[in-house]
């Protein structure tokens, strides 16, 4: 029931993207079961067993040559990063043109096609690599602990499934089709859906919705109705595969960048807690040398609280009988290098003294300016008190 040429060329075929999957996780020894699983299925739809056995080398070598590029190119099968979905979308448009080559060629020589050549090439090689799309990332992500994740929420799975179906039968299958028509608009309804999938339930999510929309929008396509229905079939053929390739990479593209988000976040979270268990004082200064950012060290360190710190200049340390000398020498080092490495002594909130080892570096941004300051506080009291001890015996 797919848009197809003859009986072997579908615009979406799932199993290529089975092939690469297993062939990625488990090894290129799972060729044998691709080529047999190629050989029973053109067998089985009336297909001649030497053309069987002909096509089934192209569907084999094509799924063998994606998966090499993607071993060579340091894709990861986990596609948390942007960089990942290029990969498997490149390696997929390679791989399937010897699928779709070798196809076309023994179809051809056997008397099967006798025109439209590059017609059935094309859509050949728009469904096999539709198809790896589709159903590669699925089984590239599935494992128990995504599913145990995802589980966690299936109250919110099953109403976003339910949405998914409802709105892709709505608008590929009992939608108008015609051009110029208003519901041409309803194309973008399965964009919020998809990256509803990627931001909730991940990888699996992405790949789930992906898969149901296609299949909603390849019948409505293959019974006449729904947006993508043509009185040229191959017009409709390839709005349909624009939309299939561009939802599918969308969606990754949205996955792997909240996988990137929550990478960084959490990186920042570990940073985050190990400035506040290292006892030694942390603070961070924009270029103004007002304090943005400290860790509870400072705060042990000096008596006050954050709230009474952020915003203020670290001067807020100096007292009475801080050496002014010193504390000019640290504001010229701050604004010559931005380096300044030295003892001054500061006062806490209750008014006692010590002694801060202080360290500060300057910080620039991505483009070279400076931004501000990190400086590293430690109390050094009772090592300048036994040094001058020992330099008075």
């Amino acid at each position: 029931m797919m848009p197809s040429y003859g009986s072997s060329i579908t615009l979406l075929w799932l199993p290529t993207g089975i092939a690469v999957a297993a062939l990625r996780r488990w090894g290129y020894g799972c060729w044998w079961g691709v080529a047999l699983g190629a050989i029973g299925v053109d067998f089985a739809i009336g297909n001649p067993f030497p053309l069987a056995c002909g096509i089934a080398v192209g569907n084999t070598l094509g799924p063998l040559l994606a998966t090499v590029i993607l071993v060579r190119t340091g894709f990861s099968p986990k596609l948390k990063r942007a960089q990942d979905i290029l990969l498997l979308g490149g390696a997929a448009a390679i791989g399937m043109l010897v699928t779709a080559t070798v196809g076309v060629f023994c179809l051809s020589a056997g008397g099967s096609l006798t025109d439209g050549h590059v017609r059935a090439w094309l859509i050949w090689w728009a469904g096999d690599t539709t198809g790896v799309i589709a159903a590669a990332p699925l089984l590239f992500v599935m494992n128990r602990v995504e599913l145990r994740i995802i589980l966690m929420r299936r109250v919110e799975l099953v109403l976003w499934v339910a949405v998914i179906i409802v709105v892709g039968l709505g608008v590929f299958v009992f939608s108008s089709g015609e051009k110029g028509s208003p519901s041409l608009m309803l194309a973008f309804l399965p964009l919020p859906l998809i990256v509803w999938g990627a931001m909730r339930f991940g990888p699996i999510g992405t790949s789930l919705a992906i898969i149901l929309f296609s299949f909603c929008a390849v019948f409505g396509s293959a019974t006449g109705h729904g947006l993508f229905a043509r009185t040229e079939p191959l017009e409709g053929v390839a709005i349909l595969w624009l939309f299939l390739i561009s939802c599918g990479i969308l969606g990754w593209l949205v996955s792997a960048l909240d996988a990137e988000k929550a990478r960084a976040v959490e990186s920042a979270r570990l940073l985050e807690q190990a400035l506040e268990e290292v006892s030694l004082g942390v603070l961070l200064a924009d270029k103004d040398r007002r304090i943005t950012h400290l860790n509870g060290g400072f705060t042990r360190l000096t008596g006050y609280s954050e709230a009474e710190l952020l915003g203020r200049s670290c001067r807020i340390l100096h007292g009475p009988e801080t050496d002014p000398g010193m504390a000019e020498k640290l504001r010229s080092s701050l604004g010559q290098t931005g380096i300044f490495d030295g003892d001054i002594l500061n006062y806490r909130k209750d008014g006692t003294t010590f002694w801060n080892a202080l360290l500060i570096s300057p910080i620039h941004d991505a483009h070279g300016e400076l931004s501000g300051f990190i400086g590293i506080q430690r109390d050094v009291t009772d090592r300048n008190a036994s040094e001058a001890a020992l330099a008075r015996s």
